[in-house]
């Protein structure tokens, strides 16, 4: 199996404003799963926030469907964040803290997690996921249905 993840999050008036995430899950071509959802705004948001609730949300989804042992990539445009998960950048402090223990606690659930960072215009369906619960102050949403990667830029 091919697993990779795609992260995002977004914070309309960074900090301490509207945030949301997206992510999604593709196998072999496929965008099998995809999910978003609004964090709400106030001293706890911002952009690192929602990144990270983003990584959390899609591996808790992952976990839930009992892939802690598959080899999965995760692809991410927040390059602090993909540093802070290798363990390559250390966490100080900031308001977003509270969401990368979370995930980073998460993330020690699987056995073969590996982080990359891709620029914003290869994440672009998780981007538009982001925005999308943002803009519908969306609740947490999960949608399992197969789309072919050439499909996508319809979608977003």
């Amino acid at each position: 199996m091919n697993l990779k993840g795609y992260f995002d999050g977004g914070c309309w008036g960074n900090p301490y404003g509207k945030t949301g995430y997206g992510w999604v899950v593709s196998d072999d071509g496929y965008f099998n799963a995809h999910g978003f959802g609004y964090l709400g705004k106030g001293d706890r948001m911002s952009n690192n926030s929602g990144e990270y609730m983003g990584l959390f949300r899609m591996l808790e989804y992952l976990k839930s469907k009992g892939m802690t042992k598959e080899r999965i990539v995760v692809h991410g445009d927040s390059k602090l964040v993909v540093m802070q998960m290798d363990g390559h950048w250390r966490v100080k402090d900031g308001i977003y803290v509270w969401a990368f223990q979370k995930a980073y606690l998460m993330s020690k659930e699987f056995k073969n997690l590996k982080f990359k960072w891709v620029p914003r215009y290869k994440n672009v369906y998780a981007d538009s996921l982001s925005s999308r619960a943002i803009r519908e102050e969306s609740k947490d949403t999960i949608i399992e249905k197969p789309v072919e990667e050439s499909e996508v830029k319809a979608l977003c």
